[in-house]
C-alpha cells in the first residue's frame, strides 16, 4: 500500500462511477475542437465519485480518523 505523503490523505477506494464525461475522453471527445481539448495523458483510468475509507493520514494532518467513510467526487 502505498504512503501518503505529508499533509495527504490514503483512501481505500470501495468502487468508482463512470460518467459521461468519462465516455466522451475514451472516445476522444470528437465534438470539441482540437484546440479546446484538455490534454489526456495515458494510460488513464476513468471514474469519478469515488467513495471508500480513509486507510493512512501523511504527516501534519489532523481531524480525520482512520476507517472514516469517504468519498471525492
Amino acid at each position: 500500500m502505498p504512503e501518503p505523503g505529508p499533509g495527504q490523505l490514503l483512501v481505500r477506494v470501495h468502487a468508482v462511477g463512470v460518467n459521461p464525461p468519462d465516455w466522451y475522453t475514451r472516445e476522444g471527445m470528437p465534438d470539441v475542437p482540437a484546440e479546446l481539448k484538455p490534454p489526456v495523458e495515458l494510460p488513464l483510468i476513468p471514474g469519478t465519485d469515488i467513495p471508500g475509507v480513509l486507510a493512512a493520514t501523511g504527516a501534519g494532518v489532523e481531524g480525520f480518523a482512520s476507517a472514516t467513510r469517504c468519498s471525492a467526487c
